[in-house]
């Protein structure tokens, strides 16, 4: 049965991991407490376009004042997704995960998506390195498997940063 608990962990998400560590630890054997991660979610509808603001504390538990937020501006035609890491330490790894059904093309250090008769680009800010393609069958509905792409970026952090950030732009103008 491909429908199993690896489901619930960061890096099967559009999410990020510090050290390969998510919002909430992949142990269960854990106390509650350690589990707890507080989130808020704002929402702003401005003239052209609509943010969606997470801010999220599960990384508390590895450093008690790193912060995440991940902004995601959506346009007429653009999704923007910025993260912010607010007080990062040094010898970190920030990796980012994003899904995507497999209808995406890499070409240099950008990608393409195709779907039906939309064509559209992926493109992430220069601190970001492509790490992996990784291709595997996930569920859409119970009982279902649709072919899937997961793509992995990465940037290490080398000393501590009051804040990173890392872009994500689909941009369906070009």
């Amino acid at each position: 049965n491909y429908l199993n608990l690896n489901y619930i962990f960061a890096e099967n998400h559009n999410s990020i991991t510090l050290n390969d560590l998510g919002l909430i630890p992949n142990k269960r054997q854990l106390p509650f407490k350690y589990l707890i991660s507080k989130n808020k979610i704002k929402i702003f509808n401005k003239r052209n376009y609509l943010e969606i603001r997470l801010e999220m504390s599960g990384f508390n538990r590895i450093n008690k004042n790193i912060n995440w937020i991940r902004r995601i501006f959506l346009y007429n035609k653009k999704i923007e997704i910025i993260d912010h890491i607010k007080n990062c330490p040094s010898n970190i790894i920030v990796k980012s995960y994003f899904h995507t059904k497999k209808n995406i093309l890499k070409k240099s250090n950008k990608f393409e998506i195709k779907s039906k008769n939309i064509k559209g680009k992926l493109s992430s800010s220069n601190n970001l390195s492509f790490v992996k393609e990784e291709c595997y069958f996930s569920p859409d509905n119970y009982g279902e498997k649709k072919l899937m792409t997961k793509l992995i970026f990465e940037n290490s952090v080398t000393r501590d940063i009051s804040n990173i950030k890392n872009q994500f732009v689909i941009d369906w103008n070009k």
